[in-house]
């Protein structure tokens, strides 16, 4: 196997496996290694549209590319700006949950069995102190795993100089990203930056954050085991002996462990941990999960699930006879403005939208307090969804002052609640 690539010995290279693709050295690099080893590959290339035509111009060449290495191609063009703002995270997040959703769709579409990304050890030591500054346990900064799930990293013992050598000695072609200058993206300013301080206080800096890296790694999974065997022993059948649970060691950390995967967060657990123990009753709530204290345990138990609502939706031209509806169970909106197709779906923690009639916007969960819904039953509220994640109908209640009916309007989307969908 090829001294570049790693981890891809038990890989079947007469498999189909995708490849993301940006059109940077890193991944024309990859993509070079695998089809020389005899991979069969189907490329995919996203265009979030955050760099104008420099964004185009990296699809093109994409397509030009994969045209000359005869290589399937899928472009796959997201609107990342208005994703990041509905979903309240920085876009470099965006970008990363929208590609890697997109990857594992088409992977299955495709029947695929890995994807391969171009990670290499420079993008490792880069998110070892992203993860830092935000805020992380061992598990954060044990590094970028070679292969996780169906992802598959085979570059990641290279470093960024590496694989530029090795492209310039091939004669490779790629697309630079001029926002990678940008010092005012947290990445960049750990690169351009950060390091080099690093780098000038010892000339082995950078080797010693990528050992430590690798130390944290191999001593992960026997945190993880022994971990997983106390929270065995304290969590059973749904109870946490909260006496016990106090008299170990990093019980804050075991409670996380527990409550994690059942949609708590870590500072809801914090928020837990200092009230132990609370009085008889005490409830805390994450989005599918209660949490209660009774007698000497938490117990956790699962929230009934409303059925999702069921709607009728038409298309038609706006007129000046077009009458607007006033209705909580029916309503018109601009599908001008609407990135189509949408969707039903319940609301999640954190999630906001703009009241017809306001300028900003409001916590979703704020204005069903105001509106006197109980909050053990907010997390049950239905909204309609457009693909770029911005709610539209907080249904049964109003529809966001964005897609309200207009002078401008062209086109209505009519939305009539008929039923609550079983199942």
């Amino acid at each position: 196997m090829n001294k570049y690539l790693s981890d891809i010995e038990k890989i079947n290279t007469s498999q189909l496996h995708l490849i993301a693709l940006s059109g940077g050295c890193d991944s024309v690099v990859l993509l070079r290694l695998l089809l020389d080893e005899g991979f069969r590959l189907h490329a995919v290339h996203c265009n979030f549209h955050l760099r104008g035509q420099e964004s185009d111009r990296d699809e093109q060449f994409c397509r030009l590319l994969c045209a000359e290495w005869q290589v399937p191609l899928t472009v796959k063009h997201f609107n990342t700006q208005d994703f990041a703002a509905n979903q309240h995270i920085s876009i470099e997040m965006a970008a990363r949950q929208e590609r890697y959703e997109y990857f594992e769709t088409l992977r299955t579409e495709l029947k695929a069995d890995c994807i391969f990304v171009g990670t290499h050890a420079d993008d490792a030591v880069e998110t070892f102190f992203i993860n830092l500054l935000r805020g992380t346990g061992i598990e954060g900064l044990a590094g970028i795993k070679a292969q996780a799930g169906n992802v598959v990293r085979p570059l990641l013992h290279l470093t960024k100089s590496q694989l530029r050598a090795y492209a310039e000695e091939k004669g490779l072609r790629w697309m630079e990203d001029s926002t990678n200058a940008d010092t005012h993206i947290l990445r960049n300013g750990i690169r351009h930056e950060l390091l080099p301080l690093f780098q000038n206080l010892s000339e082995n800096a950078i080797t010693g954050i990528r050992q430590t890296i690798a130390n944290l790694s191999s001593q992960l999974p026997l945190l993880q085991e022994i971990t997983r065997e106390k929270c065995n022993r304290l969590f059973v059948d749904g109870k946490i002996g909260i006496v016990a649970l106090l008299r170990e060691p990093s019980a804050e950390w075991l409670l996380y462990s527990i409550l994690k995967s059942y949609g708590f967060t870590s500072a809801t657990t914090k928020s837990i941990f200092r009230q132990l123990p609370a009085q008889q009753g005490k409830k805390w709530y994450s989005e599918q999960y209660i949490l209660q204290v009774h007698e000497s345990h938490l117990i956790l138990i699962k929230k009934e699930e409303k059925p999702l609502s069921k709607i009728a939706m038409q298309r038609m031209p706006y007129t000046e006879n077009f009458v607007i509806p006033h209705s909580h169970s029916c309503v018109a909106l601009d599908a001008g403005t609407i990135h189509f197709p949408v969707s039903i779906r319940k609301i999640s923690p954190g999630m906001r939208f703009t009241p017809i009639g306001m300028k900003g916007s409001k916590l979703i969960n704020d204005y069903l307090a105001e509106h006197h819904v109980p909050a053990t039953i907010r997390h049950q509220q239905d909204i309609l969804i457009d693909s770029a994640g911005e709610v539209l109908w907080l249904i049964g209640h109003t529809i966001s002052h964005h897609h309200r009916i207009t002078s401008n309007t062209r086109e209505v989307l009519l939305c009539s609640l008929t039923a609550t969908l079983e199942g």
